[in-house]
């Protein structure tokens, strides 16, 4: 059997255009991975920020809502009393219940003699009695 035969033989030279993309990749992958950390500084700050306006937000809607409903029960309140004030101006009349109870304090012969109603001209409220009586 012949023996291989062995030389040595010169060192390859790498080209420096061979390293280069290599570099590069190792540089990009570098700037790639610390610009992630300085994005995500960012994106932090905008979340603390905006955490910020919405608890700002959340006081002045909770605010308005009280306003709107110290405004509602003020609303309930003026109401209520213009309620009671139209009753009070309100035109007077008689009730079934009370017609009944008025004609059984008439005498025996007003069912056989008319009740007459005098009213003054113009004044609607003894109208509106003389009618309730009719």
């Amino acid at each position: 059997m012949a023996q291989p035969e062995w030389s040595i033989q010169k060192p390859v030279a790498v080209h420096p255009m061979g390293v280069t993309p290599l570099v590069v990749g190792v540089v990009a992958t570098i700037l790639i991975v610390w610009m992630s950390g300085v994005k995500e500084t960012h994106w932090d700050a905008d979340r603390r920020h905006s955490n910020e306006k919405i608890a700002q937000l959340g006081v002045a809607v909770a605010e308005a809502n009280a306003r709107a409903a110290e405004a509602n029960r003020k609303a309930e309140e003026e109401r209520l009393s213009r309620v009671k004030l139209e009753t009070k101006v309100a035109p007077r009349r008689l009730s079934g219940s009370e017609r009944e109870a008025f004609l059984k304090t008439l005498p025996p012969a007003a069912d056989v003699t008319p009740t007459i109603v005098v009213s003054r001209l113009l004044d609607p409220e003894s109208s509106d009695f003389a009618e309730d009586l009719a």
